[in-house]
């Protein structure tokens, strides 16, 4: 069998087929430009970045930093190619943008990071952005940063975020004085976004989903007529059916998670007990065998992925003295039925628990929890 991890660099809206050659050893790529996610897989090249060693730099020193990287991922990808002329321009063309879109994130990473621990002498010394700041943030811009064939516009969102923070600050200042005239403050903010938005060297695509995620971080969940308003004015009909279907669900989810956060909290000042003891009764009916506890929440991404090997885990174990133990955090009922139903929670030896919130804390502060997902074994 073929092992290991597969990084394939697909556009967004083709298929490619992934098959396992197990007589050579290898994977075969068929579907939609077959020939470039080939090459990916024959010559893999690992777009290097180094964020954790900026902490400690100074701003040029970190910029010149991410530069030379960003050089030398470059230099790696010439020699590739000059090593394996056959090689498709596409596959090439992706490494290149993967390089300039990595170099610019981490540049305004680095600039955000020095951004914030710096507030208080930028304030001071006349509430701008000093020049240094505004160069490189103009230096990263101009780079050709974006493929939309190429790179998800949803990564992209994420990078021209801080771009749309660091714009603001250089344009307007770092703290924003808003006139008495401006009756809804949130609104402000979002119109100041859309005009940041408008004004970036990006695709239609990414800034309607940067609107959208501004609108969402600002205005939500109350939607006035006059937010409505501005809105459709900033997104076409699909994008603004689109956020308009998900604020619905989320404020209905939110509206379901009250609701039984309102029923738990009627029995918890009854039902509240230490801990310890709590646990204690939960295992008693268990004893003699292996309890495999997992902490886990609707709510943890982590969590979610690790869940998607409990069938294995439970196949693998089938007929041994196991016992599963599940505590689900803070998570809507709604959610918690239908995410462990669809995971697998709910078989013969499995205890499938979403306790009152005051007693998951009780049992979490017992056994040490401190972070999700956990697992210990007793």
């Amino acid at each position: 069998m073929v092992g290991g991890l597969i990084n394939l660099f697909c556009r967004p809206g083709t298929e490619a087929n992934i098959l396992l050659d197990d007589i050579n050893n290898r994977c075969v790529i068929t579907g939609e430009n077959a020939e470039a996610h080939q090459a990916q897989i024959d010559h893999p090249l690992k777009i290097e970045y180094f964020f954790n060693q900026l902490e400690d730099m100074e701003i040029q020193a970190a910029a010149q930093f991410l530069r030379d990287v960003h050089e030398q991922n470059l230099h790696r990808i010439d020699s590739l190619y000059k090593a394996h002329p056959d090689l498709p321009g596409d596959y090439v063309a992706t490494l290149r943008a993967i390089d300039n879109y990595g170099f610019a994130r981490s540049m305004t990473n680095c600039l955000m990071g020095h951004f914030a621990r710096n507030m208080g002498t930028l304030i001071e010394n006349g509430n701008k952005l000093p020049k240094e700041f505004v160069d490189l943030l103009y230096e990263v811009e101009t780079h050709e940063l974006l493929h939309p064939d190429r790179i998800l516009p949803w990564d992209a969102v994420f990078y021209f975020s801080h771009v749309m923070s660091l714009e603001n600050s250089a344009r307007n200042g770092i703290v924003q004085e808003i006139t008495e005239e401006e009756s809804d403050v949130k609104l402000h903010f979002f119109k100041k976004d859309c005009s940041v938005i408008d004004a970036l060297d990006t695709s239609d695509e990414v800034k309607q989903m940067m609107k959208s995620k501004s609108f969402l971080t600002y205005c939500v969940p109350d939607l006035t007529p006059q937010r409505e308003e501005y809105l459709r004015s900033q997104l076409t009909t699909e994008s603004f059916g689109w956020l308009q279907n998900h604020i619905t669900q989320a404020l209905a989810a939110k509206a379901q998670q009250e609701a039984d956060s309102d029923e738990e909290a009627e029995t918890q000042a009854e039902s509240v007990k230490d801990g310890k003891d709590i646990f204690q009764e939960l295992i008693a009916p268990y004893r003699g065998r292996v309890i495999y506890v997992d902490f886990w929440g609707t709510w943890c991404n982590p969590c979610m992925n690790e869940m998607r090997h409990v069938e294995a885990l439970h196949e693998a174990l089938k007929g041994l003295p196991v016992t599963y133990m599940y505590f689900a955090n803070k998570s809507p009922k709604g959610a918690w039925q239908k995410a462990s139903q669809a995971i697998g929670l709910d078989g013969e030896d499995c205890v499938n628990l979403r306790l009152p919130d005051q007693q998951q804390m009780a049992v979490e502060e017992y056994l040490s929890i401190r972070k999700f997902p956990h697992l210990p074994a007793y």
